[in-house]
């Protein structure tokens, strides 16, 4: 499955998806003064139909993961 999930301002990103699970996201921003805004993305899989996820150096012994984005913009 691939599907689009809302990023932080700039990037774009059509990840793929299998199996049986479930993916969260939240995204927020935050204007610290006139010229500077904060961003940041929290997600999170969950996988119910395995206990690992990825393979050989990006392997994850457990069945969910967590990412988190942060993007600070400085605009003159």
């Amino acid at each position: 499955l691939y599907v689009y999930e809302q990023q932080l301002k700039g990037n774009f990103l059509f990840p793929s998806y299998y199996g049986q699970g479930l993916r969260l996201s939240l995204t927020a921003t935050a204007t610290l003064g006139r010229h500077l805004t904060l961003s940041a993305k929290l997600g999170h899989t969950h996988y119910t139909d395995r206990s690992v996820i990825g393979t050989a150096l990006q392997q994850i012994e457990a069945s969910h993961m967590e990412d988190l984005s942060l993007q600070l913009r400085y605009k003159f």
